[in-house]
């Protein structure tokens, strides 16, 4: 009886530091650093480096205006130089990984809605003479929501939906990773505070399921592959003028254990990819 006792107490003692246990506990770490503007430096024996490139946007699809000409709105252009107009279109985004193995480089190919939006303006010209510029911008409007391919080689090995700032509930219930200290700083992001945008990718990647829940204010994504946790990647800033070495967040991939090479391999470019997506959705304006 009295071991019984003593048994229970213990448990009892130890229930704290058990529900506190992270999900990650026993992951491994592996450490990403930042070595050029776009490129990566990872510590690991055989997958050692990682460049991310954009390409775009580039219209993806023709709009009605568009395939009658854009005569008329030459037209306007020449009558009400300061107008601003706009037509509805899809764009596309190119992402490029490139590794230093190159059979397993990746191509991610975004598609979202939007606009391109035209503002013509009257200027002075040196010898005294006015003419007419045209500035064209393109819109992205992450909020539509968006879709993604994503190639590995010649082959699609992903398909996959992005959801800007998903549903509050949604997100965090089915993620559940949160510690009460991070709940309390959800509360202040979801007031508006923060200025980037989380973003949930879901969808087919090889023959798994693929879920990735973004966290813009922790800089911090869980990937799971057929609702399992596969590894927990925390970013660098997000800077989204210009890329800086000077402004840096210690990067790191946290992987579940037992992994195939292969896997862990996937876990390192869908960090590449996190770090691409992150910074696509929070650039809503592209100068054409």
């Amino acid at each position: 009886m009295k071991q019984i006792f003593c048994f229970c107490l213990l448990t009892v003692l130890s229930l704290p530091s058990l529900l506190a246990q992270s999900p990650t506990a026993g992951f491994d770490s592996l450490a990403i650093s930042k070595i050029k503007k776009t490129k990566y430096h990872v510590a690991h024996p055989v997958f050692t480096s990682m460049q991310l490139k954009t390409k775009g946007p580039k219209r993806s699809a023709y709009t009605f205006n568009e395939a009658v000409g854009d005569g008329i709105g030459k037209l306007f252009t020449a009558i009400l130089p300061g107008l601003t107009s706009s037509e509805e279109m899809n764009w596309e985004l190119q992402h490029d990984i490139e590794t230093n193995i190159d059979s397993i480089n990746w191509r991610l190919k975004m598609y979202c809605p939007g606009e391109l939006e035209k503002t013509t303006r009257r200027v002075k010209n040196s010898d005294g003479s006015k003419s007419v510029n045209v500035e064209a911008m393109a819109i992205l409007s992450w909020q539509k929501g968006s879709r993604a391919i994503l190639l590995e080689q010649r082959d699609t090995i992903g398909r996959f939906m992005v959801t800007v700032n998903p549903n509050d509930s949604l997100f965090y219930s089915t993620r559940d990773l949160y510690s009460p200290a991070t709940a309390v700083t959800r509360e202040r992001r979801w007031q508006g505070d923060a200025v980037l945008k989380d973003f949930v990718l879901a969808g087919k990647f090889r023959d798994d399921e693929l879920q990735i829940f973004f966290d813009a204010r922790l800089l911090k994504a869980w990937i799971y592959r057929d609702k399992i946790l596969h590894a927990v990647f925390q970013s660098d800033a997000i800077e989204l003028d210009k890329p800086s070495l000077r402004r840096t967040t210690p990067m790191y991939l946290l992987s579940r254990p037992g992994l195939t090479e292969m896997e862990l391999a996937d876990c390192i470019q869908l960090a590449g990819l996190i770090r691409l997506v992150a910074t696509s959705v929070n650039t809503d304006s592209w100068e054409k």
